[in-house]
């Protein structure tokens, strides 16, 4: 008895005699045979839904990205000396990108006497927009909104201070040096008087 080429099925001729055994074992490679093809292409399609599926969630995942306006700027940083500074080089940024800076700093005072201050400056490119933060002997905390103000850049701020005899105010306020052009801004500092290990972050709130 002769046989296919591909998957050994029976070929009878005249003089064969055609037994059942060889029937059914025929009927078994070809079922086995359709069924392997019939799991390849599910197992095919499947993969072709979940490329479907990883696609439309990464264009959702850049959508909601360009959604977000606020955007980091840089990891949380930390002064390792006393009266230290924290700048952040805006040089590749297009400032006319952005609306705003949203800025987290604090500070400790520099010992631990009545007249030592913890003081947080602001200073945009070389123009000192002026003082976010001041405690007698203990701590400063300060979130300020840096903006380009009608003329010059302009700072919104509130700053809660915890001083050395335990006693806590918050105090609000605005800065504004008409001499800082917002849209050749190059660089943001941050300038401590205090203890190493003053703190601050940067997000940009973009157009």
């Amino acid at each position: 008895m002769e046989t296919t080429p591909n998957y050994k099925l029976p070929q009878w001729v005249k003089a064969d005699q055609i037994k059942m055994d060889d029937f059914n074992g025929a009927f078994g490679k070809i079922d086995a045979a359709l069924k392997a093809n019939a799991d390849a292409i599910n197992r095919a399609a499947d993969a072709e839904s979940v490329n479907a599926q990883i696609a439309a969630v990464q264009e959702q995942i850049v959508a909601v990205e360009q959604e977000i306006k606020l955007v980091s700027l840089g990891d949380v940083r930390t002064t390792t000396a006393a009266n230290g500074s924290i700048v952040y080089d805006l040089s590749a940024l297009n400032m006319a990108d952005y609306r705003a800076f949203l800025v987290f700093a604090s500070v400790n005072a520099a010992g631990s006497s009545v007249s030592d201050a913890g003081k947080i400056e602001l200073l945009c490119n070389d123009k000192n927009l002026g003082e976010l933060g001041n405690a007698t002997g203990g701590r400063a905390s300060t979130v300020a909104w840096i903006f380009p103000a009608y003329r010059g850049v302009g700072a919104g701020y509130h700053t809660p201070t915890q001083n050395r005899n335990s006693s806590y105010e918050g105090v609000s306020g605005a800065l504004l040096n008409e001499d800082a052009v917002w849209n050749s801004m190059q660089s943001l500092t941050l300038k401590f008087t205090g203890r190493a290990g003053a703190s601050a972050v940067l997000y940009g709130l973009k157009k």
